[in-house]
């Protein structure tokens, strides 16, 4: 994560949090959790999806690169919220699932290909990662100054496919927004570790 994005973050963790978004494809991640699940969320951001993982059951190990968010989610979570980098991640299979809801998108694009191999390192046999992109190609600023890796939806399944064994991979597309406001092609990819 680029010091631009943190900076942004650092600086409006309040503002950011007050207007949790509602990310319509928890549920269906929440369904592939076995009773007693641990999942790793990358990106807690507000805390609010944790909380949602938490209500139905499932251990959260709720984690943000940003220490402000991560102070911000603690108040939702009523737990300690870790302060991780992606590429910070060093788990040997120990979770039945990684989800990342928009923030992988902001790891250098040169990154993906560690970080996802770090995830699929991390799950448990059988485990599913779940994250969300914002669509395009290269890399990029919006107007707040965060930085952001765009990807195809074939550069998502690329990517998934040179960094692990994977199966059951499914990616969806929809069109929607951000924090910005501004109309947004969105891919999420489901994948289970081999």
């Amino acid at each position: 994560m680029t010091n631009e994005t943190l900076r942004f973050y650092a600086e409006n963790a309040q503002e950011y949090v007050s207007t949790p978004s509602t990310n319509v494809w928890l549920d269906s991640f929440i369904s592939l959790m076995p009773s007693g699940a641990r999942v790793l969320e990358l990106g807690t951001g507000s805390g609010f999806d944790a909380k949602r993982m938490l209500d139905a059951g499932i251990l959260v190990d709720a984690t943000d690169g940003s220490a402000e968010l991560a102070q911000e989610a603690e108040k939702l979570l009523g737990f300690p919220v870790r302060v991780m980098l992606f590429h910070e991640l060093d788990a040997d299979q120990a979770y039945d699932g990684i989800y990342a809801c928009a923030s992988l998108l902001h790891a250098r694009r040169v990154q993906l290909p560690e970080i996802v191999g770090r995830i699929h390192k991390a799950l448990k046999t059988d485990g599913y990662a779940w994250a969300s992109f914002k669509g395009g190609d290269g890399e990029g600023h919006d107007k707040f100054g965060r930085y952001y890796n765009y990807l195809s939806r074939d550069e998502l399944l690329d990517l998934w496919n040179g960094n692990g064994a994977w199966s059951n991979i499914d990616i969806q597309t929809w069109q929607g927004s951000g924090y910005d406001d501004m109309p947004t092609q969105w891919h999420a990819i489901t994948a289970q570790r081999q």
